[in-house]
């Protein structure tokens, strides 16, 4: 599957620390690799951002902190707005994904090319 298309994943955070290092790792151990992840801190979240950085190490993760609360909708909306790629997905914070999730994803929207939504 190396040939499937790039995957941009949304993942918004608000007090996330609690379970945001297992969530990253979740869609950092992906069978599929050609990914770009953007998290978004829903406003400055010292605890949370901490536990974020070690996944700045690997060039498909980055982070933007923004600078006040855009809430649950608004934070998701501006996720999907960064997407470049032809396929989006958001994982909630505390969401573990199989390490095939992305993989299965990808593959359903070659076998169903006029789908909407998959999951």
């Amino acid at each position: 599957m190396s040939n499937m298309p790039y995957m941009t994943i949304g993942v918004p955070v608000y007090q996330g620390e609690a379970f945001i290092e297992e969530t990253l790792r979740s869609i950092q151990d992906q069978t599929h690799r050609n990914i770009e992840v953007i998290i978004s801190l829903d406003g400055p979240q010292p605890a949370s951002e901490q536990r974020c950085q070690p996944f700045l190490k690997d060039s498909r993760f980055r982070i933007v902190v923004q600078p006040e609360r855009l809430g649950w909708v608004g934070n998701i909306n501006w996720l999907m707005a960064q997407a470049e790629t032809p396929y989006w997905y958001c994982n909630a914070q505390d969401d573990l994904v199989d390490r095939c999730y992305v993989e299965t994803l990808l593959w359903h929207t070659q076998q169903m090319p006029a789908a909407a939504v998959v999951f």
